[in-house]
């Protein structure tokens, strides 16, 4: 759960009001649970991970040891994160989330590596 404070605390210095993220929300300065417990093999999806809170929380969840599958529009801005971040735990996505072709070429990619590293999901 440390992992989920240190993105929370993060979202709260940037200003956001009320934040939904894995088990716990922020709001109005407290720390809420929403899920008694988040395993320690848990993946997060980040969209907007290039840049702004998108990158933040990116970068605050692979410091925890967790699977982040980040999307990014630009095949540039994925080769410019991936040097950046330089986790084996991170899975670029190249995809806008306006196409709902890329959309779902995405969560195939997603589904085939939660698979692969038999890490739950539904």
């Amino acid at each position: 759960a440390s992992a989920l404070v240190a993105v929370l605390q993060f979202c709260r210095r940037h200003a956001l009001g009320v934040v939904l993220i894995g088990g716990f929300m922020l709001k109005d300065q407290l720390l809420v649970p929403t899920y008694p417990t988040i395993a320690a093999n848990s993946a997060f999806l980040v969209t907007g991970a290039s840049s702004g809170i998108g990158k933040g929380i990116t970068k605050t969840l692979l410091e925890h040891g967790y699977t982040v599958f980040a999307t990014v529009r630009k095949e540039k801005d994925a080769e410019f994160l991936r040097k950046e971040m330089g986790s084996d735990l991170l899975q670029i996505i190249t995809m806008d989330i306006s196409r709902k072709e890329e959309v779902l070429a995405g969560r195939q990619a997603i589904e085939a590596h939660l698979i692969a590293k038999q890490i739950p999901f539904g």
